[in-house]
Parts: C-alpha cells; sequence; structure tokens
C-alpha cells in the first residue's frame, strides 16, 4: 500500500490523530515565531530596545535581536501578568485570513483527536462554522465531551472571544526546561497517550522540539506498533540561498533528514509548497 492509502485507511477506520503545528497558523496570516517574538518586544518596550535593566543589570543590547526563547524570557520577566494578554493581542494584531490548509484539515471528518502547538483558536473557529462540536482542553481538571472533536493546546491556548486565561503559555526557554523536565505533566502526558494509542500525521511541524522527539524516540524504544507520518516542505533553494551554497546543499538537507525521522519512526511526506498540503489532506478525507 502507499503512503496515502496508509493515510486513508487509517482516517476512515478513526486511527488517525493529527498534530499540529505554526506552519498551519501562518498560512492564515499569523505571525510565525520569530515575527510574534519581535511583536511582543516592542509591546514591552515600546520605542526602547536598548538599556533595559534586567536582574539590576543594564545591558546595552537590542532585545528584538536575540534569541526569541531569550527575548520572551525577558519580556515575561517586564510584562508579568499582562503577558498572555500582550502575546493574544500581537498573535491577531493583523487578523486571521481563510485557509485552505485549515478547510482541508476540518474535511477529515473522522479525525477526533487533535494536539495543537499553536496558541490560536484557527481550528476551533473552523470546526464551529462547519458545524462541528469541538472541544478546546489545556489542562488537567477539564473534563472533554467525548462526542466532540478534541484539541488539546500543551503549549497553551490564547482565544480570541473569551477572557484571556491567566494559565501559563510556553514561551520561553525556562518554560521549555521546566516542561522537559517534568514527564508526568499533563502535556507530556497528553501527547505520548495519543502517540502510543493513534496513528499520527505531523502538519506545519519541523519537528525540532526536543520534546516531541524525545516523546517519539520514547515510544520508538517502547515498540509502538502505532505510525507516524509528517508533511514536509523541501526547502526553497531560490528563496533561501544565502544559507545555502548550492541546489545540491538543499538536496543533501532531504536526504540527511529522512534518515533521522526514520529512526525516530515518522514517515516524511515531502511536499515543494505549503499548497500541496491541502491536495494531499482532500486525498485523506
Amino acid at each position: 500500500m502507499t503512503i496515502e492509502a496508509d493515510l486513508r485507511q487509517f482516517h476512515h477506520e478513526g486511527s488517525l490523530s493529527l498534530f499540529v503545528g505554526a506552519g498551519v497558523s501562518i498560512d492564515c496570516g499569523l505571525p510565525d515565531w520569530m515575527g510574534l517574538s519581535k511583536m511582543v518586544i516592542e509591546k514591552a518596550w515600546p520605542n526602547k530596545t536598548k538599556g533595559i535593566d534586567f536582574n539590576q543589570l543594564t545591558a546595552r543590547i537590542d532585545v528584538s535581536s536575540l534569541n526569541p526563547l531569550d527575548s520572551m524570557r525577558m519580556a515575561r520577566r517586564k510584562l508579568k501578568d499582562s503577558l498572555n494578554s500582550t502575546v493574544s493581542d500581537c498573535l491577531y494584531s493583523k487578523g486571521v485570513t481563510a485557509s485552505a490548509i485549515v478547510d482541508s484539515i476540518v474535511s477529515l471528518k473522522h479525525i477526533r483527536r487533535i494536539c495543537c502547538f499553536n496558541y490560536d483558536d484557527v481550528l476551533e473557529e473552523a470546526y464551529q462554522k462547519k458545524g462541528v462540536s469541538v472541544t478546546s482542553l489545556t489542562g488537567e481538571g477539564e473534563i472533554p465531551d467525548e462526542r466532540s472533536v478534541l484539541i488539546f493546546h500543551p503549549h497553551g491556548f490564547l482565544p480570541r472571544r473569551t477572557r484571556v486565561s491567566d494559565r501559563a503559555i510556553i514561551l520561553s526557554e525556562d518554560d521549555y526546561h521546566e516542561l522537559y523536565a517534568s514527564p508526568y505533566s499533563w502535556a507530556n502526558l497528553i501527547q505520548l497517550t495519543l502517540l502510543s494509542s493513534l496513528n499520527v500525521l505531523f502538519i506545519g511541524c519541523s519537528l525540532r522540539d526536543p520534546n516531541i522527539r524525545r516523546l517519539l524516540d520514547i515510544c520508538r524504544k517502547l515498540n509502538s506498533t502505532q505510525r507516524y507520518f509528517a508533511i514536509m516542505k523541501r526547502p526553497d533553494y531560490k528563496s533561501e540561498k544565502r544559507w545555502y551554497s548550492s541546489l545540491r546543499s538543499f538536496q543533501i538537507v532531504e536526504e540527511v533528514e529522512e534518515p533521522l525521522l526514520r529512526d525516530r519512526g515518522v514517515i516524511p511526506i515531502w511536499v515543494n509548497e505549503y499548497s500541496d498540503i491541502p491536495v494531499i489532506l482532500n486525498a485523506v478525507a
């Protein structure tokens, strides 16, 4: 059987779940991680990103030029209780546009479990517009409606039309350290449960997050019988050639990346453009 046929079978028998990453939200016009961090920094230090007093130390640096995990760490200390609302304002500052990828995701009628690493409510709104019941879950103690599509947000959730939650979002480097150090946290357990009980298709995920790689390795060592697939975009030589010396360098990236993914039990599905993703999902549906 082909990969497409396998996915179609898993979908129709109800054994397929989705892990959704930033690529899905970017397709809706929302900022990527780098863009979001710069917007939050500008809100935290309007018109002044230099000479910041951080832990009693004054450093002449441009905070927006730091690694996003570092700049978000500084922003958390500066914004404190207003961090979530600031991130939400920045996230939706340019609105949300219609997306063929999101439409194709909600067309997968037999998908009942989605792990979404994004803070936004793009998927929830799309399901609601289709008249499909959906429940968002962000932590322990929440009772899911098993009759609806369940969307788990292990990194936090900032919906547009409700009061911004004060529940912590996974945003800065220390947040990720705490997540990695807590193997029995809700966020880790829910991901591990989905990976060990259902077949998984990753959409819009780079699979560079050390935590998801760790969880995949755990499943592999446990000899999980579930299968994992990831739609991966090939590097764009024309737009990113400054980072690579030749077209052959791009080909090497794919040749190296594929065996690494397969070693973690993930079968890559390479696409040239994001516009190819709906074609694949519609074929699965």
